[in-house]
């Protein structure tokens, strides 16, 4: 066994999504991996709720925000010894979803691993926006983990379309699917009846970079709406996580706002890991070729 990602950025904060990503992010790591946890006490949110007018002591609430970061980490760090996965821990201080970032990027991780509160809601308006503000700036991978996502032995199901972005998700698809010996799933959209010839190209350069690494994969065609058609397929081929691209030329649109990312993310019954920009050559334990964007 070879990790899907050799270091991994973790943010806990004790609920249960945060547990359910730790599971997940052991599980990625096996093989050989670090993960790097991490724990943010937002100063923000403690000055802004004084000048509202409630009764706070922020020297006593910031000592206790920061014993409770701790103990969230020494928990996580407790669960990768148990698991025999190297790890260490940090409690950051500043806004959530920068400092998360910063800090991936600080410790050289290829990717983070977070949960997710809610799905709807003002639930969802108050912690899912960390997510989501995470997923749309870093430069890394990020797989976001609901707390009820379900776990299933099926294959990874990639959204691909002819985007660098969509290349990229590929890469990373095949090399979790190679990693933990699982199929691929490549389901694309179409915007007709049936793929043009550029759409016929890359799917076939997906089918052989797939089987020139020992991966058995399957092409999904389908007409739709992109949210409903790849949350429904991943539940009908029991998927167990979804890879996609957050700026597609038709699956991904380039405005956050309503994007099929979002929609996915907050739809999916099992993890969603989302990829920004192009993957830099070598960096995922792999040696796939990338995929021709025309």
């Amino acid at each position: 066994m070879i990790p899907v990602f050799t270091t991994l950025t973790v943010p806990v904060d004790g609920s249960p999504a945060a547990v359910r990503s730790v599971g997940l992010a052991l599980d990625l790591a096996a093989g050989g991996g670090t993960l790097r946890f991490c724990s943010v006490v937002d100063d923000l949110e403690l000055s802004v709720a004084g000048a509202e007018g409630a009764m706070v002591d922020i020297g006593t609430m910031l000592a206790e925000l920061e014993t409770d970061a701790e103990g969230f980490c020494r928990d996580a760090l407790r669960r990768a010894a148990v698991a025999g996965i190297a790890a260490r821990s940090d409690v950051l201080r500043g806004s959530r979803a920068p400092s998360i970032v910063d800090f991936a990027t600080d410790t050289g991780s290829e990717a983070i691993v977070m949960g997710t509160r809610a799905r709807t809601g003002l639930d969802h308006a108050l912690f899912g926006s960390v997510a989501e503000s995470v997923v749309r700036t870093s430069p890394v991978p990020v797989v976001v983990v609901h707390a009820d996502d379900e776990t299933r032995t099926g294959p990874v199901v990639v959204a691909l379309d002819a985007s660098a972005c969509s290349a990229a998700a590929f890469e990373v698809a095949l090399q979790a699917a190679s990693a933990r010996g699982r199929s691929l799933a490549i389901l694309h959209v179409l915007e007709a009846e049936a793929p043009d010839a550029r759409d016929a190209h890359y799917l076939d350069e997906a089918f052989s970079a797939a089987a020139t690494r020992g991966v058995s994969a399957s092409i999904v065609l389908i007409n739709g709406r992109p949210v409903d058609e790849l949350v429904e397929t991943t539940d009908r081929v029991e998927g167990c996580l979804i890879v996609m691209g957050t700026h597609g030329r038709a699956l991904v649109p380039r405005l956050w706002l309503g994007s099929v990312a979002a929609g996915v993310i907050r739809r999916a019954r099992v993890p969603v890991l989302t990829v920004r920009e192009p993957v830099v050559a070598g960096r995922y334990n792999g040696s796939a070729p990338a995929l021709a964007v025309r």
